[in-house]
């Protein structure tokens, strides 16, 4: 059950911290968006599958996978990207 805890605020904690560095540094060119994208995700989902294996003792990811996944999500994230503050924009 202590695993799961840990896991479960490692993971907490790690989101909050790369949901404000994408709120701070996603800029609005789309393929340095992309880049920054892609350059930020591939750490952060090697970490997520390492805290998965420390605390739980599965879900072991190759690299592939993660570089897939990280460009699948870039992809996504440069498609959508951010939007405006303004309420009156449409």
């Amino acid at each position: 059950m202590l695993p799961l805890f840990i896991n479960i605020v490692v993971t907490g904690a790690f989101s909050v911290g790369f949901a404000f560095i994408l709120s701070e540094a996603v800029p609005r060119n789309k393929l340095f968006r992309f880049v920054c994208l892609f350059g930020l995700f591939v750490p952060f989902s090697w970490f997520f599958n390492y805290v998965y294996v420390r605390t739980l003792g599965y879900h072991k990811m190759g690299w592939s996978t993660i570089i897939i996944f990280s460009f699948l999500i870039a992809a996504l994230g440069t498609l959508f990207g951010p939007q405006p503050n303004d309420s009156r924009t449409r």
